[in-house]
């Protein structure tokens, strides 16, 4: 694999190298920059973790029994936005999603989810923790119920953790 992308590799270096220097002999800032340029183009090459390979899933937000971590006031102000940050979890395949948020009046629903490469190679050993942030805006005072719903792993069942919110 190494020497197919050798020549591709050695044409991209030199066309980098000619836009920086103008046709300018070398120097060695100039080098250095058209390093720094590859080098930079090469990390961006990286899985996105979107694609045919990926399935959107609902995010673990519990793992092992282990509890569900949630952040959020206690108290929040009419007209004010207001956070919900949720933990999810996952392996060396699992990578941040999208968070979904939905409101009517004073009750709110916010669901992480994450994107579960299915095929396209070995995943790495390792847990991955996520942080999820919703933003919701209650516009009058009074109590507002707040529900997050998300995946227990290892079992896979959707489980809901609901609180109620102050709005002063």
């Amino acid at each position: 694999m190494a020497v197919a992308a050798g020549p591709w590799l050695r044409v991209l270096f030199q066309e980098m190298f000619t836009i920086l220097t103008a046709g300018q002999p070398a120097r060695r800032g100039n080098v250095r920059a058209a390093i720094l340029l590859l080098l930079l183009l090469i990390a961006g090459c990286r899985d996105t973790g979107v694609g045919p390979d990926h399935a959107r899933v609902r995010g673990a937000i519990e793992l092992y029994g282990n509890p569900i971590i949630i952040t959020a006031a206690f108290t929040a102000t009419a007209g004010v936005p207001y956070s919900v940050k949720v933990l999810t979890y996952g392996g060396g395949c699992v990578s941040k999603g999208q968070t979904e948020s939905r409101q009517t009046g004073m009750t709110a629903e916010v669901e992480p989810y994450d994107l579960e490469r299915r095929s396209g190679g070995a995943c790495t050993d390792e847990l991955r923790v996520h942080e999820h942030i919703a933003m919701l805006r209650f516009e009058q005072p009074g109590e507002a119920d707040i529900t997050v719903r998300g995946r227990s792993e290892p079992s896979g069942q959707t489980i809901e953790h609901r609180f109620t919110v102050r709005v002063d």
